[in-house]
């Protein structure tokens, strides 16, 4: 069974849905950097909860890859990239090239929560403002 979920905010939207054995809910809490010093790296958090009705193994993959970019209004881009893993080894992608999903397992009872570590490299001549992605994510069950 897949699902297709997009981080809006704090909140995921079901995209597509389909009959399945086991009832799954996602949301989607977003890579917060805080104030960024484009001078060094930059390192954020963010959450990703899945909570099922009875046991369940899923698969996340997060649409886009792991090689990403916010976008201010005014259009200036950062790249930054997604991992599974605090020590940042494991890029969290879609499975392709750019990172491998991650797999867990509900039990039924608790939501699994599952940590995106986000690093924003150091880059020279960007321009101040308030820069956003969006998070979309693939639930497969």
């Amino acid at each position: 069974m897949s699902r297709t979920l997009a981080g809006l905010s704090a909140l995921a939207a079901l995209l597509a849905a389909a009959p399945a054995a086991a009832t799954c809910r996602v949301e989607v809490r977003p890579v917060a950097f805080g104030t960024i010093d484009l001078g060094r790296k930059s390192y954020g958090k963010g959450e990703i909860l899945v909570r099922c009705e009875r046991p369940t193994r899923f698969e996340v993959a997060i649409l886009g890859g792991a090689e990403r970019e916010l976008v201010a209004p005014s259009g200036a881009r950062l790249r930054y990239r997604l991992f599974a893993d605090p020590g940042h080894r494991r890029p969290w992608g879609d499975g392709g090239r750019s990172g491998a999903t991650v797999t867990a397992e509900s039990d039924g009872k608790r939501p699994v929560r599952l940590t995106v570590y986000g690093v924003i490299p150091r880059q020279s001549g960007r321009a101040e403002g308030h820069y956003v992605d969006q998070l979309a994510v693939v639930l497969r069950y």
